[in-house]
């Protein structure tokens, strides 16, 4: 039995929720009308409800649109409401099971963290129910994690400064509470944001990035990469990986981990991207040489580069150029700083007679 004065205060509220809501069909407006309204709820609202019941009735009823669309309720449809499981408030909702409950708690947690209705669940709470069984069904169809593994992923992913924007899908926290041991050894953030950066190209380029491999291992393998790199600055990692982002010469293909690395160490310098450097080392229209292209292209093996014009031979020479561009830029590798401006010689000569044997071939043909 709930005190008059405490009842009263409670039609009041409903009164002001059902006049949003409903308007004309539920209040004329006038103090007659509320008072007849009052006089027929109020008793029977005291007599078959708790405090509790009322109280979390009303909050729901606010919340979710769904209930009672059409038309107003009549006290005795409201109070079957109150008493039943649909009023439960979904931030009061409990699970036997502690996976579940964790998941539920995550799914809140992030609509509050991302200030959005990413997760439909939210907005009511049989949509809540369902997404958390989703999301429960498809864990243990991967292979059952801990309730506390699961949450404390999350917690790992929105710490991360990379992560303020999108939440986190299923697979990534799964992943993260999966290797959660595992972890404990190995920089979490620098971890997080190798997993965003993956999420960030499976978004943009689909099955044409992704392929057939496994994304916890490529995560894994890139995370390998930047730490053999060692790179540990995460907040510069962050920048570059932005850059990136927008960067238009990766509209149509995907960046490799290994151009972030070398964006990593050669920001700020000034050096001859991929093509440009590939330009330079073969002599194409009177290019100068940077004297990181003539190392590379002298590593390279001149005649393997002037032999012939293939995308391998590009390719192979880019790659290497990437690499030792990342070792330049580390100070691992000291260079003549002049650049030269010459046309660059063709250094498979005869040694007979000091001419090219590169145009003797072409006079031959």
């Amino acid at each position: 039995m709930i005190k008059p004065d405490l009842v009263l205060s409670y039609f009041k509220n409903i009164n002001i929720a059902f006049s949003e809501r409903y308007g004309a069909r539920w209040t004329d407006g006038t103090q007659s009308h509320y008072q007849s309204l009052g006089r027929a709820w109020m008793p029977a609202l005291a007599k078959e409800l708790n405090e509790s019941q009322l109280s979390t009735a009303i909050e729901n009823f606010r919340s979710d649109k769904s209930l009672f669309k059409s038309s107003p309720p009549d006290v005795s449809e409201f109070i079957a409401f109150a008493q039943s499981d649909r009023s439960t408030s979904i931030k009061n909702l409990r699970f036997d099971d502690p996976l579940k409950h964790a998941v539920h708690q995550v799914i809140l947690k992030s609509v509050i963290d991302y200030n959005s209705f990413t997760y439909k669940g939210s907005e009511n709470i049989q949509d809540h129910l369902d997404l958390v069984d989703s999301w429960y069904d498809r864990i243990i169809e991967l292979g059952e994690i801990s309730g506390e593994d699961f949450k404390s992923a999350y917690k790992r992913f929105v710490s991360n400064s990379s992560n303020k924007t999108f939440p986190p899908r299923l697979i990534e926290l799964y992943h993260l509470a999966k290797d959660i041991n595992k972890l404990e050894s190995i920089n979490l953030e620098l971890y997080a944001s190798v997993s965003n950066f993956h999420s960030m190209l499976f978004n943009r380029y689909g099955k044409y990035f992704a392929g057939d491999v496994d994304d916890k291992q490529i995560i894994k393998e890139w995370y390998g990469t930047l730490s053999d790199y060692d790179i540990h600055d995460v907040e510069k990692l962050n920048r570059v990986i932005d850059e990136i982002r927008r960067d238009s010469k990766y509209t149509n293909n995907p960046p490799k981990i290994i151009n972030v690395v070398e964006r990593y160490y050669t920001t700020g310098m000034d050096l001859p991207d991929e093509n440009e450097a590939f330009q330079q080392a073969i002599g194409n229209k009177g290019a100068s040489i940077h004297p990181l292209v003539s190392y590379v292209r002298k590593k390279f093996g001149v005649h393997n580069l002037l032999r012939n014009g293939s995308d391998f031979t590009k390719r192979d020479f880019q790659k290497l150029y990437h690499e030792t561009s990342i070792e330049y830029a580390r100070g691992k590798l000291t260079l003549k700083q002049d650049v030269q401006t010459e046309q660059p010689h063709d250094p498979v000569v005869d040694k007979k007679d000091g001419s090219s044997l590169i145009k003797k071939l072409k006079d031959k043909i």
